[in-house]
């Protein structure tokens, strides 16, 4: 996907499903399963200047993952739990949009 994104410029919209975990439980009892879908800011991959080798893109890749690990709750992100660790070295933000990371409001 990073490889794809930063050769067309491609703007990418991290987006999260939250709660169809249960929709089978819900099912089996007739009941409605409550889905919730977030939408994260819009950025792009950017390695400015550089050449984005292997290990920028697996950078930018997990740079990504963790603008998505920020949009579910906290006992869904699996090893980007860590927010804390997060960069955003190789991420341009479209104009009006901000991290989603806590702490990053306003960049």
């Amino acid at each position: 996907m990073t490889f794809i994104a930063l050769r067309a410029d491609a703007p990418i919209l991290p987006m999260a499903i939250i709660g169809g975990e249960r929709f089978w439980a819900s099912l089996t009892r007739l009941r409605r399963t409550p889905v919730k879908i977030v939408i994260g800011k819009a950025f792009r991959f950017s390695a400015g200047q550089k050449r984005a080798g292997r290990a920028i893109m697996g950078k930018m890749t997990e740079e990504g993952m963790y603008q998505l690990a920020s949009l579910l709750p906290p006992e869904r992100r699996g090893v980007y739990s860590d927010l804390d660790s997060a960069t955003e070295e190789y991420l341009a933000f479209l104009p009006g949009s901000s991290s989603n990371l806590p702490g990053e409001k306003g960049r």
